[in-house]
């Protein structure tokens, strides 16, 4: 039996990368053939998405400083993966994982878009930029001011955005600067949510209250990102209703209006890119999982979209979560590491063992690698 393991990232513990190889060794542990096992990470974008491309498609990594949320630096990758062609993920740069304190009105994306600036000095022309797993809520301002945007108050007076905070301020914009920065670049953003920037079900208000924003704050602070929306679809281009705008605190719509991106779900593309799609009529098994399985995972995440490509195939999958909530697909059996309804797995503290133990579980019960 040949099995495919293909975990996301268990968020705030494991890798996609680190979490695959842990299932391996549980299941080598159990019985399995280490030849009948394909370690293929999966990734919608957000967390872990440099470290999975350069497992599956090599290439040279090379750290830039650069701000990061809050005022501290961060050393963050861009993967080389051909000539002037390569990748970067947001949650490098501005990412939740080591943040104790979330505080994201005083956060901001203006690190990302050095990081993209040193990618075109550098001699990018293609670069592939992951959204998700993002600890800001500022429509990619920020990030839109490091690549030379200007913006304006509504008194035409330049406005130095850094944070969310900063964004009340902000009336009209000259993208111009940052267009010709980036003349001949073509910049793909993998999205890892489907969702539009604004309204009930948009990004901002549906993904800001895992950040630490909510009740008034949260309204409020829709209502300015509805201003600077209007703004930016008026002296840019209509972005804000796309999907995926919504994702990584808007950056997905900051990228399209102050980079020109293209929006594409973040897993359909790195499914295509890594071979994944080729390799699963030849497998029998898939063993995937997330920390959290719930509705949200139906959003455009990697591991719904993993299971919705097996379903045609008629290929079983074994999810492995630190949580789940909610109707597991047809198809799929569930395993889950700890009982709880947190965001946060109580196994967080010991995740590589207890993920290793409990897929040594899953090859001894099912009995399909004995």
């Amino acid at each position: 039996m040949r099995i495919l393991i293909a975990p996301n990232a268990y968020k705030g513990t494991l890798s996609a990368v680190s979490a695959a190889f842990e299932i391996r060794a549980g299941l080598l542990d159990g019985g399995a053939e280490p030849a009948d096992l394909i370690v293929h990470p999966i990734t919608d974008g957000g967390d872990g998405f440099v470290e999975a491309m350069g497992l599956l498609l090599g290439g040279a990594t090379e750290r830039i400083e650069v701000p990061g949320p809050g005022a501290e630096k961060v050393n963050a990758p861009i993967l080389w993966l051909s000539v002037g062609k390569c990748a970067m993920a947001c949650s490098d740069v501005c990412g939740l994982a080591g943040i104790k304190s979330p505080s994201p009105l005083t956060f901001g994306s203006y690190g990302l878009g050095e990081l993209i600036r040193a990618a075109v000095v550098g001699g990018a022309t293609e670069i592939l930029v992951g959204l998700g797993g993002s600890a800001t809520v500022d429509l990619g301002v920020p990030m839109g001011s490091a690549l030379g945007v200007r913006f304006f108050d509504s008194q035409g007076r330049e406005a130095q955005p850094r944070t969310a905070s900063d964004l009340s301020s902000i009336s009209s914009c000259d993208v111009s600067p940052a267009r010709k920065l980036l003349d001949g670049v073509r910049i793909t953003a993998l999205c890892d949510v489907n969702s539009p920037l604004l309204g009930p079900s948009g990004g901002v208000m549906t993904f800001s209250p895992q950040k630490g924003l909510s009740g008034a704050h949260l309204v409020a602070h829709h209502e300015v990102c509805s201003r600077v929306a209007q703004a930016s679809d008026r002296d840019c281009l209509d972005a804000s209703g796309l999907p995926g705008a919504g994702a990584a605190g808007g950056l997905g719509a900051g990228l399209a209006w102050f980079a020109g991106a293209e929006l594409v779900m973040g897993f359909r593309f790195f499914a295509s890119q890594t071979g994944l799609i080729e390799r699963l009529p030849d497998v029998d098994l898939v063993i995937t999982g997330e920390g959290r399985f719930d509705a949200t995972s139906y959003s455009g995440k990697a591991v719904a979209g993993l299971v919705e490509l097996c379903r045609p195939l008629r290929l079983p999958v074994w999810l492995i979560c630190g949580a789940a909530a909610g109707p597991i697909p047809d198809g799929c059996t569930l395993s889950v590491l700890e009982y709880g309804s947190g965001e946060s797995p109580v196994f967080a503290h010991d995740a590589a063992c207890v993920l290793r133990r409990t897929s040594h579980r899953v090859a001894a019960e099912t009995g399909l690698v004995l």
